[in-house]
């Protein structure tokens, strides 16, 4: 009696082993292809720890350093039951400001940024950027070219900050009437505040995520 009992308690292990091996590989072969952010979009916001960025309050002498103190990378399931491909790559991306005088970040200093699939039907991919309760930027892709929307991202050709000349700029507006201007490779170049603030890129270093 006592050996049924053990042959019934090493049954059941193994058929539970059977079952977590069973979900592990078919979890692994639902997840054979991942969804993963265009070049194009992420050329604009994905750099890597250690990347900086310092901009000058415009007409004054007051500055402020930008530093990606971390990126977190996360596989995570279907965000909607209708998604075919079940897997989406995301990224999360810590910046810490160094000046107590940028646009609502006085309070901790951090801008986060996450990103996300299936903003809405015309809307691929996107941003949430948050500086503060007043703060939140969105960045939209695909970017769309000299439109009017004020719900996607616009793709301008230029942009001049301090007689530096910068091209591929996408331009996004947030929901406060914030401006938040973004050059291929390099980042924010730019912060147009509501209340008038303006910070400009004056340098920076950037290392592309791998």
């Amino acid at each position: 009696m006592q050996f049924t009992h053990l042959m019934k308690l090493k049954l059941q292990f193994i058929i539970l082993l059977l079952s977590v091996l069973l979900s592990f590989y078919s979890c692994k072969e639902k997840c054979g292809t991942i969804h993963e952010y265009p070049k194009e979009f992420t050329d604009y916001w994905l750099f890597d720890k250690g990347s900086w960025w310092i901009y000058k309050l415009e007409n004054q002498d007051v500055y402020d350093t930008a530093l990606v103190t971390n990126v977190i990378e996360e596989i995570t399931g279907p965000e909607t039951p209708e998604e075919e491909d079940p897997c989406n790559r995301h990224y999360y991306v810590y910046l810490k400001h160094s000046s107590e005088f940028f646009y609502g970040i006085q309070y901790s200093g951090i801008q986060s940024i996450g990103s996300y699939t299936k903003f809405a039907k015309d809307i691929d991919y996107y941003i949430s950027g948050v500086l503060s309760s007043r703060s939140v930027i969105y960045l939209l892709y695909p970017f769309y070219f000299n439109t009017e929307r004020n719900d996607v991202t616009t793709l301008d050709t230029s942009l001049m900050i301090n007689n530096n000349f910068y091209t591929d700029v996408v331009l996004t507006i947030d929901y406060n009437n914030h401006s938040y201007f973004l050059v291929k490779n390099i980042g924010f170049a730019r912060y147009e505040f509501a209340d008038s603030t303006v910070w400009n890129l004056v340098d920076f270093n950037v290392k592309p995520y791998k």
